[in-house]
């Protein structure tokens, strides 16, 4: 287990990537998009394909296929014909990867 350096001797401990050894605050909410490029990738790829088990379907896994097939042909960057640099925080969910709504 990983003591966290925000929470360092609070007691609080990450346990893996999704759970921790408290419930989690109402009163913090923390969004965090990623994809995981590790030498994984490949079998995550095709499981997320095959199972549309990941978020709204895997929907992002051909994009991320398309995008490695890409630069496999010569093309070594992570832009592509759509890509667009973020601006404000809130640029994630103009973009439509985010669904968050917070009532005021």
């Amino acid at each position: 287990m990983l003591k966290t350096p925000w929470c360092a001797g609070t007691g609080v401990e990450y346990l893996n990537s999704h759970r921790a050894n408290v419930p989690a605050s109402k009163h913090v909410l923390l969004g965090l998009a990623h994809l995981k490029f590790t030498q994984d990738l490949a079998r995550r790829i095709d499981y997320a394909l095959a199972s549309k088990a990941y978020t709204r379907g895997s929907e992002k896994y051909p994009l991320v296929a398309q995008l490695l097939e890409s630069m496999r042909r010569g093309n070594p960057s992570f832009l592509g014909t759509e890509s667009k640099r973020y601006a404000t925080a809130g640029g994630p969910r103009s973009a439509g990867l985010t669904r968050l709504a917070l009532g005021g």
